[in-house]
């Protein structure tokens, strides 16, 4: 389903199946709503930075500031997400010093947001999801997220960067332009 059925379901449920009358069903409806209604407003502004990104229009907003700091962040605002499915965030090891990058900041942290709630709504309940920083070389940062979930099958591996490419849960692909 995708977010705008999801919200339509909701509301029609609500408005024509007289769900509206019951003050609990109400509010837990409108509320799945709600989120419905966010994860539409994050596509919207995905899909807004790709064509801004394919039309050499996006702008980036750089500054130099501490990854390994903006991971904990992200860490901090999925952590209710991963204990759902019992997901440990985790350092591959403790960071004793600040690895500074030269980036968009919000940008860099979207990409994060992106794939660690990617491992948690695909890795194994009761996993790990573990971020290595290696710092390459002065212009040159690396980083790792590692989950321990089944993974992508070989055969899709070369197609991940399609735009709207997916393999749902079934194995079956979604795909769309």
């Amino acid at each position: 389903k995708t977010p705008l059925f999801t919200v339509q379901g909701y509301l029609d449920t609500l408005i024509e199946g007289g769900a509206i009358k019951d003050k609990e069903l109400r509010k837990k409806y409108i509320e799945r709503a709600s989120k419905g209604v966010e994860r539409l407003i994050h596509i919207v502004q995905d899909l807004d930075m790709i064509t801004k990104f394919e039309s050499n229009d996006l702008n980036l907003d750089l500054s130099t500031f501490d990854i390994i700091t903006e991971v904990q962040n992200v860490f901090d605002l999925l952590e209710m997400e991963a204990d759902k499915k019992n997901i440990i965030l985790m350092f591959d090891e403790k960071y004793s010093s600040p690895v500074f990058v030269h980036a968009d900041k919000e940008k860099i942290q979207q990409v994060l947001v992106n794939l660690i709630m990617n491992s948690i709504k695909y890795g194994k309940e009761n996993g790990t999801t573990e971020v290595a920083i290696e710092n390459i070389n002065k212009n040159k940062v690396l980083i790792r997220i590692q989950d321990n979930g089944e993974g992508i099958d070989k055969q899709y591996l070369s197609r991940i960067f399609e735009r709207f490419f997916r393999v749902n849960k079934g194995g079956s692909i979604v795909t769309g332009k």
